[in-house]
């Protein structure tokens, strides 16, 4: 009975967000630059998705996937961010919630240092080339570093993951993303849709020199959309799964 109630509740959160932004003439959207727009073009139509969000920071605001959590959708969330899992586990309590880093499977380290931004939350990273791109172009230092602790790509797959269908892939960690996408590849882990954040391109040169577009073009990824920082790929395998209508507009060659 309780899941029935929050589930109307949702639903009622979602018709109210809609309601609201018609009256103001606005677009509705949680992401940081309309990421879920775009994502659910293609999603459009699947009841029951779920996804994993690698560097979810906020349950609501700037949120890739909250839009699909009020549609009844669930997943794993993984922020090592202070603060963010009592928000998370009190707002979106479907949803698993890990307060740690994600690493790829050669770090075998149980914690890692944590270069926290006080002014600049978003910008906390473990990635030390992150740190000095941060430094040098905006003149950012971290205003301190934590220990946290670490889940590799192999245990999240091995105890959160096991053998769900991921929906959409969500990774924003600020900086390592090329590394945990490889190695999820490597576990036959192949979301439906990919949004990942990439730092410092432009749409044309990712389709140039975008390691990421890469290795996800190897395996059968296509690039279908990009924002200001993120871009968002569709495996072609995955496309007679998608229910969506708005397919019909792409001519899409397998």
């Amino acid at each position: 009975k309780m899941k029935s109630l929050n589930k109307i509740f949702n639903l009622l959160k979602l018709k109210i967000f809609r309601f609201v932004n018609r009256i103001f003439g606005t677009t509705f959207t949680f992401s940081a630059d309309g990421e879920d727009i775009i994502i659910r073009k293609f999603l459009s139509g699947v009841k029951k998705g779920f996804y994993v969000d690698l560097g979810a920071h906020n349950h609501k605001i700037g949120s890739n996937t909250y839009y699909f959590y009020l549609l009844g959708w669930s997943g794993v969330c993984v922020d090592p961010l202070p603060g963010v899992k009592k928000k998370f586990t009190r707002k979106r309590p479907k949803d698993t919630f890990l307060e740690k880093a994600v690493v790829p499977d050669n770090n075998l380290d149980k914690t890692v240092d944590y270069h926290f931004f006080n002014n600049f939350k978003d910008n906390s990273t473990t990635s030390i080339k992150r740190i000095n791109d941060l430094k040098r172009n905006f003149g950012r230092i971290p205003s301190s570093v934590i220990k946290i602790d670490t889940i590799t790509i192999s245990e999240l797959v091995e105890n959160y993951i096991g053998t769900n269908q991921v929906s959409l892939l969500n990774i924003d960690i600020e900086g390592g993303e090329f590394e945990i996408l490889s190695d999820l590849l490597r576990k036959k882990v192949y979301p439906w849709i990919i949004c990942v954040e990439e730092i410092g391109m432009y749409a044309e040169s990712i389709v140039k020199n975008s390691s990421i577009f890469k290795i996800l073009n190897e395996n059968s990824y296509l690039f279908v959309g990009r924002t200001f920082l993120t871009s968002i790929y569709v495996n072609i395998n995955s496309l007679d799964k998608l229910n969506s209508p708005y397919i019909n507009d792409l001519i899409i060659k397998k």
